[in-house]
């Protein structure tokens, strides 16, 4: 998927997730704002694919480790590993730090596993990478390798921008039924 199609999901997560909790509307452009820069370019899983880490890959033998060794595209910063450990580090329960703080490293998480959701479904293989996303370290790859750049991708792409502006007035004007769907046994699991 091509980076400004990964920040269009990664907005439409973080603006539906702020939906399931409660934070000033500056929260969630805030959060908006952090899951747009990680989920696409430099910033992103795609740190790997830019040219100073590819000079730096053909410099160390890191294929002695196995599977074409953790750095490359789609290989250790493509890992779910990353996430799971930093939602891990900071979670919404983070002991003496307040909600709105809690925005910017929700927002980059939203953007950096948005970016690895799309990646399991539009990986598709080539460049000497696999396809999909690594299931363990950078190695076991599992995704369904749909066209980065087809027809599927790019209506994802305008689907998450609607969405992204529908549950925006649903935030802004909470009277009006634009909530995201969420099933009851998901909103018990993540009520405060």
């Amino acid at each position: 998927m091509e980076t400004r199609a990964h920040r269009h999901v990664a907005v439409a997560v973080a603006v539906g997730a702020a939906h399931l909790h409660s934070i000033p509307l500056a929260g969630v452009a805030v959060s908006a704002l952090c899951a747009a820069i990680t989920a696409g370019g430099w910033t992103s899983p795609d740190v790997d694919n830019q040219p100073l880490a590819k000079e730096f890959d053909s410099l160390v033998p890191d294929e002695v480790l196995g599977n074409g060794g953790p750095l490359g595209h789609r290989r250790l910063a493509h890992s779910w590993l990353l996430p799971a450990a930093a939602w891990w580090a900071w979670g919404r329960n983070a002991v003496g730090v307040p909600t709105w703080a809690l925005c910017v490293p929700e927002g980059a998480l939203y953007g950096w596993v948005s970016h690895l959701v799309m990646d399991l479904v539009f990986g598709e293989r080539g460049y000497g990478h696999p396809k999909g996303v690594p299931l363990f370290l950078w190695w076991g790859h599992v995704g369904f390798g749909r066209p980065n750049e087809g027809p599927l991708a790019l209506w994802t792409s305008r689907a998450a921008v609607i969405l992204s502006l529908w549950w925006a007035i649903g935030l802004v004007l909470p009277g009006l039924p634009l909530e995201p769907y969420v099933p009851s046994w998901w909103r018990s699991l993540t009520a405060p």
